[in-house]
């Protein structure tokens, strides 16, 4: 099933959509089977990407609900990014803010297409620092995700990831406030 994808501080938002379909939107496959889903896409603003996740689940067969044993259901949820123009490199605005015995590591996808982080390393003091990580990898255009550090420390923090869809290298140093 098709969903347009948004984020918001809370995490992903997934809402029903109609500018992404399957095709065809449902299909039994016997085991050991193979079948063909074409996914089709008509972005609505073709000036920018477009994020949509498709959600494919498997249902159990006829009889199995009731039925003894153990039944493994199993759900893929796959990102679709339908492009607008050509490939731009990953831009993310990163900022530090010191609350408490925290440190909030905040990086803004400032950029027109979707950034998935990975191999993120941060590093204060020469010593890498691990984040209570909430979760890793995309971030929308315009949204952002945050990382808890346990350091209230006012020193410079150094920022190496990766971003997984291009490959680019991402750093960056930062200054804590507040």
């Amino acid at each position: 099933m098709p969903f347009d994808w948004s984020q918001t501080p809370d995490g992903d938002r997934l809402t029903p959509g109609n500018t992404l379909f399957a095709s065809p939107p449902f299909a039994t496959i016997a085991p050991g089977a193979r079948q063909t889903v074409r996914v089709l896409a008509t972005p609505t603003d073709r000036s920018r990407e477009s994020e949509y996740r498709l959600v494919i689940s498997q249902l159990p067969g006829p009889g199995e609900s009731g039925a003894a044993g153990v039944h493994i259901l199993l759900q893929f949820n796959i990102p679709v990014f339908v492009a607008a123009g050509r490939p731009a490199p990953p831009q993310v605005a990163w900022d530090a803010i010191r609350t408490g015995h925290h440190l909030s590591v905040i990086a803004q996808n400032t950029g027109a297409r979707t950034v998935k982080i990975q191999d993120l390393r941060i590093f204060q003091n020469g010593q890498s620092e691990t984040p209570a990580f909430r979760r890793l990898g995309y971030i929308l255009p315009a949204a952002a995700q945050e990382w808890q550090l346990d350091s209230a420390s006012a020193t410079p923090i150094h920022i190496e990831a990766r971003d997984g869809l291009s490959g680019a290298a991402i750093t960056a140093d930062v200054t804590p406030h507040g």
